[in-house]
């Protein structure tokens, strides 16, 4: 048999085509939103951390701030003595928090979704300038289809707010307009 050139078939063919499209448009927007979501996780974690290293600093046994003349007055004991356990508590907090690996953590999953976008965003130019979909960049995108998966798996209290906040600039930096979209049957489907 001779390849199908029906009008069904090709509308078939387009259909199909568009479908693919449509999914390798959702993960590259999917894999952007998710990079800029993991790049504010971990800038808020580290300043969390930086901060709280910097109070752990101040308040350290042999600090210089505590030969400071205030600190010997009644007044200056008593403070201080509030201030060593209000350290104290931030010190088990960072300890319970464990911002490092937590920072290990956001790091990793940010490099990760930066990744799959990037190499999603090479797949759509090529397919915009080849005015295809291969069976090669079928197989990049389910390979970046698992990836994303794995990685969806990572945070267990995803920011909802947060979430609706980088969609929306998901939706302005990428617009669906922006990406190629077939108006007419392909000359040949699927390579045949």
């Amino acid at each position: 048999m001779g390849s199908r050139n029906t009008p069904n078939a090709e509308r078939e063919g387009l259909e199909r085509l568009r479908a693919q499209l449509g999914e390798i448009y959702e993960r590259l927007r999917t894999a952007r939103l998710n990079f800029l979501y993991y790049s504010d996780r971990l800038a808020g974690a580290t300043r969390v951390s930086r901060t709280l290293a910097i109070i752990l600093a101040l308040g350290a046994t042999g600090s210089p701030i505590l030969a400071w003349a205030i600190w010997q007055s009644p007044v200056g004991k008593v403070a201080w003595s509030v201030i060593a356990a209000a350290i104290s508590i931030i010190a088990i907090l960072k300890l319970t928090l464990q911002s490092e690996k937590k920072i290990k953590q956001l790091t990793e999953a940010r490099r990760e979704y930066s990744d799959v976008y990037y190499d999603l965003k090479e797949l759509v130019d090529e397919i915009r300038q080849r005015q295809e979909v291969t069976e090669e960049m079928i197989e990049r995108v389910a390979s970046a289809k698992k990836r994303l998966r794995t990685l969806a798996t990572g945070d267990e209290h995803p920011r909802r707010a947060s979430i609706a906040k980088y969609e929306e600039m998901v939706h302005q930096e990428i617009p669906v307009q922006s990406l190629w979209n077939p108006t007419a049957p392909p000359a040949q489907v699927d390579g045949n």
